[in-house]
């Protein structure tokens, strides 16, 4: 077996540390978006704007996955 060198693992750790950050993202967007269904007036719009957020932070998060290639971990 092929062992990584000291780059490769940092960038398998990160690529690691923004998947989970992905995943948990996405689990409080689903989280906000079910309560918002429970709230009304500017509590449900306040929320509204959180979950925009979560989705926003989950896009970026995605974004900077995407530039990771199995080449480069390698």
């Amino acid at each position: 077996a092929e062992v990584m060198g000291d780059h490769a693992k940092a960038l398998a750790d990160t690529e690691t540390l923004l998947a989970y950050a992905c995943e948990s993202l996405a689990s409080a967007n689903v989280m906000a978006t079910d309560l918002v269904d429970h709230l009304e007036g500017t509590s449900r719009n306040a929320l509204l704007g959180i979950a925009q957020v979560i989705m926003l932070s989950e896009l970026t998060v995605n974004r900077a996955l995407d530039r990771f290639e199995p080449s480069a971990i390698k």
